[in-house]
């Protein structure tokens, strides 16, 4: 088997997500591999907007309001595992920001 290069941590921020991390830090660190931090946004706004009856603009609103509170739970969460380590970090949006958002951590 060889080394990884990537590894994939998928996030909800519970503490099982945070024991994911930290494991994944350690092969990180053992390897040279990058860790990629994942959290999915649920598109449940939608169906929200037709039952209620909210504008497509307010529908944007709050898919960015959330899209950002994530990101910003995204580098918390990076900063309160890895520290001050030698890494870079940067967030990065998908195509369709409704669909989620990583954060990407290199360590080593």
């Amino acid at each position: 088997m060889s080394d990884p290069k990537s590894i994939l941590v998928p996030t909800d921020f519970s503490t099982y997500s945070d024991a994911a991390l930290k494991k994944a830090v350690e092969l990180a660190e053992k390897f040279n591999s990058k860790i990629y931090l994942l959290h999915v946004i649920d598109k449940a706004i939608q169906q929200c907007a037709v039952d209620y009856c909210i504008t497509q603009d307010v529908v944007n609103q709050l898919e960015e309001q959330g899209l950002k509170a994530s990101n910003d739970n995204l580098r918390e969460e990076a900063n309160k595992i890895i520290g001050a380590k030698k890494s870079g970090c940067g967030v990065r949006r998908p195509e369709r920001p409704s669909c989620g958002s990583h954060l990407e951590r290199t360590a080593g």
